[in-house]
């Protein structure tokens, strides 16, 4: 079993009007490659705190997998959790298995849509 651990920088998110929703932090992505035996996966692990402005909307946590010329090998979608103003940060753990292999994967880009539907103020 071979795997691989990727670690992206803390960046604020934004709301509809482009302001401050929140910050995601701690953000780590593990991939392992389950040598044909079954289906590669992926551990992805995060923390969002919504101390920054916003709760209620909706947003989306995308994971970009990213090849060595970085090109996207897949993207990875997570809704992310707005039902409270989570200061001290909300951990965030999925699991699942990958569509494509993961000695594919040599980094990730990871983005959060801007927040749709209604929201509140923390």
């Amino acid at each position: 079993m071979l795997s691989g651990r990727f670690l992206f920088d803390t960046f604020d998110t934004l709301d509809g009007s482009r302001s401050k929703s929140g910050t995601i932090s701690q953000i780590k992505v593990s991939v392992v490659d389950n040598r044909g035996k079954k289906a590669d996966t992926y551990l992805a692990e995060w923390s969002w705190s919504g101390s920054g402005g916003t709760q209620n909307g909706s947003q989306t946590v995308v994971i970009d997998l990213k090849s060595a010329t970085g090109a996207t090998v897949e993207s990875l979608t997570f809704p992310l959790d707005r039902s409270h103003c989570y200061y001290p940060g909300n951990p965030q753990r999925f699991a699942g298995d990958l569509k494509n292999a993961a000695s594919l994967v040599s980094g990730i880009q990871v983005s959060v849509t801007a927040v749709e539907g209604r929201q509140g103020r923390c």
